[in-house]
């Protein structure tokens, strides 16, 4: 019997011993209009009934041979779930209050005594089907409101979640933003005095000076020039990470070229020799963030490792993609910090006095690795230093010659 539907569609199953009360109760049923009747001589056919039949009331006798109705009903209390309001009416010519009380114990709703009076019957089976029909339109009632609890705390804690979400995006905005004015405030003003005070140099004294000083406040000037232009690459490039504007534009690179003109191209100091092996290599890439990565890790190691400091870059081949390698004989990187230089500003907070920087340059090289699938982190070297690796995926064979 579905929720609302009329009560003449309800399924009943009557079980007795004695055919006669079945044949009665059957046709009295079918003639008040019930057209879902299931009637069984045999009470240990009822097991099977009740899933296969599936009724939504019970009209069963107490006394019968094989299993009586208090075994019945045993077994119904087992097999009908706690939620589930299944009316048994009790067929019974005994009627003393013990028998009641048993029967009342084990589950029974109502009774109905031998011989039966069909008009009692059909008014208690008609009075059962309502409390049944009462009971499903509240089970549903509560399922459609628990569904709306459970949707609606649903809501609030996506609500609740994304609030908390914001407010730490905030809070790290905020420390991000009190870090970069801290960072770029010592930064930007210690080349910008040294472009300033060459130049003025140049302007006011260019002709007491001589070739050698000339020369050697040039290129300081120049040298301080590229510092604040890459500080502002870097700048700039954070920024875009940070609102998620920075997507890859890939296409097939020669891997190995790229590293080897990068590496010409990195402000190195003198005194630090480089040392490239760099096999040709085919690989989807956004080539210019790749070539950022190569330079930010080649600048790092010649600024954070004292003169004279030999420097490795390399790549290799592996499964799903290339690992790119570059390597330091320095002090290397304690094992505490290795997931926190790559960190926007961290450097700042570990700096040495060989080591100036901003501290964004090993952000943009995890974050550029990311951007291709990869990933970035930093190992201690065989024999001392540090050894920091990029892989990245999907690289295809070797290019020929």
């Amino acid at each position: 019997m579905e929720d609302g539907s009329p009560l003449d569609d309800a399924r009943i199953l009557v079980v007795d011993d004695e055919p006669p009360n079945v044949r009665l109760l059957q046709r009295a049923l079918e003639q008040a209009g019930y057209v879902n009747v299931e009637v069984t001589t045999d009470s240990r056919r009822v097991a099977g009934l009740l899933a296969e039949f599936g009724p939504d009331l019970i009209l069963l006798d107490l006394f019968m041979p094989h299993l009586d109705g208090f075994q019945v009903m045993d077994q119904l209390t087992r097999l009908v779930p706690l939620s589930t309001y299944l009316p048994v009416l009790v067929l019974t010519a005994d009627i003393t209050t013990e028998i009641k009380r048993k029967a009342l114990a084990r589950g029974a709703k109502d009774f109905l005594t031998k011989p039966f009076d069909l008009e009692e019957v059909l008014l208690r089976i008609h009075n059962m089907l309502e409390i049944r029909q009462l009971h499903l339109q509240l089970r549903r009632q509560n399922e459609e409101l628990e569904e709306r609890v459970r949707l609606r705390t649903l809501e609030l804690e996506r609500a609740l979640a994304t609030e908390r979400l914001a407010a730490e995006r905030l809070r790290e905005l905020d420390e991000l933003r009190s870090a970069f004015l801290t960072a770029v405030s010592h930064e930007l003003r210690t080349p910008l005095t040294s472009v300033l005070g060459g130049a003025l140099t140049l302007e006011r004294q260019s002709a007491g000076l001589s070739d050698e000083d000339r020369d050697e406040l040039v290129h300081g000037v120049v040298a301080n020039a590229r510092n604040l232009n890459r500080l502002l690459s870097d700048l700039l490039d954070t920024d875009r990470l940070v609102r998620g504007i920075a997507e890859p534009t890939r296409t097939p690179t020669d891997l190995g070229a790229l590293i080897t003109g990068a590496v010409a191209a990195s402000e190195i100091p003198e005194d630090h020799p480089v040392h490239v092996q760099a096999d040709p290599v085919m690989i989807d890439i956004d080539a210019p963030k790749v070539e950022r990565i190569v330079q930010n890790l080649v600048a790092k190691a010649g600024r954070h490792t004292p003169p004279g400091t030999p420097i490795w870059v390399r790549t290799c081949r592996e499964e799903g993609g290339v690992l790119i390698v570059v390597e330091d004989a320095g002090p290397g990187v304690p094992e505490a910090f290795r997931t926190s230089i790559f960190e926007p500003f961290q450097q700042g907070e570990h700096r040495v006095e060989h080591a100036p920087g901003v501290g964004i340059g090993l952000s943009l090289v995890s974050r550029f690795a990311q951007l291709h699938g990869g990933r970035a982190w930093v190992e201690e070297r065989p024999g001392g230093g540090a050894s920091f690796r990029v892989f990245l995926p999907a690289a295809t064979e070797p290019v020929n010659g």
